[in-house]
């Protein structure tokens, strides 16, 4: 069993994740590596500002890093992992 911090960190991190336009945006950054925000209006459909505020959820819970000079956005180490798991368990939970 997690340590209460632990458990702390999993529930932050499972509540950044748990607004559908963010799981869209961690599963594109799996997908291209890495890309620059204002990319990330044309592909989620969502206003800059809106953008804005869950990039930086994200990077909060430590799911995304952001290079401060070129403003481009990756995935953290490890997070891929994390989305295949994810991405496994809703599969075989949800496949009637």
């Amino acid at each position: 069993m997690p340590t209460a911090a632990t458990s702390m960190q999993i529930a932050h991190m499972m509540k950044a994740m748990s607004i559908e336009a963010r799981v869209r945006l961690l599963f594109h950054l799996r997908q291209v590596k890495e890309v620059r925000a204002y990319e990330l209006q044309a592909v989620l459909n969502l206003t800059q500002s809106t953008i804005s505020h869950h990039l930086r959820v994200l990077r909060t819970e430590g799911l995304i890093e952001e290079e401060k000079k070129t403003r481009i956005i990756r995935l953290s180490p490890g997070v891929s992992n994390l989305l295949s798991a994810v991405e496994q368990a809703a599969t075989q939970l949800y496949v009637k």
